[in-house]
């Protein structure tokens, strides 16, 4: 029993010892956390819990993709703006003030931020509209860090004794 003790405790104490960012392949760079604090978006609990929240929605018919928009919310505690949709057209369109819009053969989509019209007049056509809300907590590390500190000195009280 107490060689497993040993056992856990080394183990516990390699992880803890563990470097905590890796090497960055060839020809990449690190960006600061200046910029990364720029572009994340989402809020901050009062127990310190960072969360990030976006919004992606894409259209894609006949398995091309016509349009990916998104939103990200800005930090709420520091901003004053609201957030603004990036709309992205991988095929030929037009934008006209807030929407954009698509005309192809027999389908027309009006997309307008989160809201799509998509107008169809062909048959046998596969249309795929999906939005996707992603809700990050990003300093769960953090926590995950503190819960291993407190198993640690567990094990070191049970291994003393």
């Amino acid at each position: 029993m107490k060689t497993i003790k040993c056992v856990v405790l080394t183990i516990a104490l390699c992880i803890a010892a563990s470097p905590a960012a890796a090497e960055l392949p060839d020809g990449w760079q690190a960006i600061s956390n200046e910029e990364l604090d720029s572009q994340r978006g989402g809020f901050t609990t009062d127990s310190g819990m960072e969360i990030s929240l976006g919004i992606m929605k894409n259209v894609v018919i006949d398995g091309v993709v016509q349009f990916v928009t998104t939103l990200n919310i800005p930090n709420l505690a520091t901003t004053t703006e609201l957030p603004e949709f990036n709309t992205e057209m991988p095929l030929d369109g037009f934008v006209t003030g807030e929407s954009s819009i698509l005309a192809d053969a027999g389908t027309i989509v009006l997309n307008q931020g989160l809201n799509t019209v998509i107008q169809n007049s062909m048959d046998g056509r596969v249309i795929e509209v999906n939005t996707i809300i992603n809700a990050q907590i990003d300093n769960m590390n953090l926590f995950r860090e503190i819960g291993l500190m407190n198993l640690i000195n567990e094990q070191l009280m049970k291994a003393m004794r």
